[in-house]
């Protein structure tokens, strides 16, 4: 499977209201840099998207209280054409993950980090953190929550990755992409259609340690679109589409499939979630990233 930051996922908040607390309300613009969507707006290219769903922008700490949903699905499958196995032949088995996640970001600019983040896929394995201001909570599919002070930025991590599953699914398929621009009714967003492109482009494959893996794999159908904010170029919904099949040396072919469907509204500002009362410390272990964190600081006379 592609290794994208929506594939192996995690799950459920047993201490928050389950009913999502969203809105269509466009989030304020807030000054963000909007360079990549005027260029993108002048001539609508694969490489000019990406870049626009690539944009850095603080996450959360300017836009105030949001919330982000995705469902991605990845299936892969022994080409049809293949003939029936023989003894001792190593035949190739479908695969199918369902991965869904959830983030709620409650702090409004300027204050400390508040959210909450839930990731789970369909074979039972799952993840959520709960970050609250100086404390992370975190807990694992079957586990009960643990909590410890805030000391690194792993949590960073999982924010990024999971306003990057739009920019995934679309570097995927760029190859094989083809963008248009379609503006909605209003000027509520800036719809992006995607479809498949006749001629495929090798200079959009990623390099590094999937460049292989994409090069065997030959887009054959693209179909959704991608909503701009019409002011920063931001996205706010996703619904894609993927089929292509993937034929390698000395390898059996393989079809697969992928879809998405994500969307970032925002989240009403009175929304909290209790932190677990039941949550255990961590156990207490040497961490030498932590020690010498503090050591320098004594050094620095801080």
């Amino acid at each position: 499977m592609p290794a994208w930051p929506v594939a192996w996922a995690l799950l459920g908040l047993g201490c928050a209201d389950p009913t999502p607390e969203t809105s269509a309300t466009p989030f304020p613009d807030s000054g963000a840099d909007s360079s990549n969507l005027a260029t993108f707006r002048a001539r609508p290219t694969v490489d000019a998207l990406l870049a626009l769903l690539e944009q850095r922008h603080p996450v959360g700490r300017t836009r105030g209280p949001y919330r982000l949903a995705y469902s991605a699905t990845f299936e892969l499958n022994p080409s049809a054409d293949l003939p029936p196995p023989k003894v001792g032949d190593r035949y190739p088995q479908p695969q199918k993950v369902v991965d869904e996640l959830e983030l709620r970001w409650a702090s409004a600019a300027g204050e400390p980090d508040r959210f909450y983040l839930r990731q789970a896929n369909d074979h039972l394995v799952s993840r959520e953190i709960l970050v609250d201001a100086e404390k992370m909570y975190t807990r694992r599919q079957g586990g009960g929550w643990v909590v410890g002070p805030l000391e690194t930025r792993h949590h960073e991590r999982r924010l990024k990755e999971a306003h990057r599953c739009v920019f995934d699914i679309v570097e995927f398929a760029a190859p094989n992409l083809s963008v248009a621009i379609r503006d909605r009714p209003g000027g509520a967003a800036l719809r992006i259609e995607l479809t498949r492109a006749v001629d495929r482009d090798e200079a959009r494959l990623p390099a590094g340690a999937h460049k292989r893996w994409r090069q065997a794999a030959n887009i054959q159908h693209v179909a959704g679109y991608v909503d701009l904010e019409p002011s920063t170029g931001r996205w706010t919904a996703a619904e894609i589409e993927l089929e292509y099949a993937v034929n390698r040396a000395n390898a059996m072919p393989l079809n697969g499939r992928t879809s998405l469907t994500a969307s970032i509204g925002a989240l009403d500002p009175q929304h909290r979630f209790p932190t677990p009362s039941d949550a255990e410390p961590i156990p207490e272990r040497r961490r030498p990233e932590v020690e010498r964190a503090r050591l320098l600081r004594g050094l620095g006379g801080i």
